[in-house]
């Protein structure tokens, strides 16, 4: 989140690659709107519509869920770079080495 909001402060819109049902992915969208930026849910680049990426549209962020998978997110990056994108940069984000333990009861069936 911290990332993304660094985003939406660089960026006259965001889209955030992912699922609807992605608690994830929703926040993303929250954060940005919250700082007043328009910000779009997608899953591909299906649901980008041609009027997002205008002439009054100067800068576009791209985040993405967790669980969205790259391939979908360059798709992305690829689709707009027809509307005569003239500069991509990728902004690090933080690294985090967040480690989920399984549940026990998914560890006493042996799985």
């Amino acid at each position: 989140q911290q990332a993304v909001r660094k985003l939406s402060h660089q960026s006259d819109r965001v889209l955030v690659v992912g699922s609807h049902n992605s608690s994830n992915s929703t926040r993303l969208v929250e954060v940005v709107q919250r700082l007043g930026k328009k910000a779009h849910l997608i899953d591909s680049v299906a649901d980008i519509h041609p009027e997002w990426v205008n002439h009054s549209v100067k800068s576009i962020g791209i985040t993405a869920g967790a669980s969205a998978p790259a391939h979908v997110v360059n798709e992305v990056i690829q689709y707009l770079k027809q509307f005569n994108i003239t500069k991509i940069e990728e902004i690090k984000g933080k690294k985090e080495n967040i480690i989920f333990e399984l549940p026990k009861e998914l560890k006493k069936s042996n799985y």
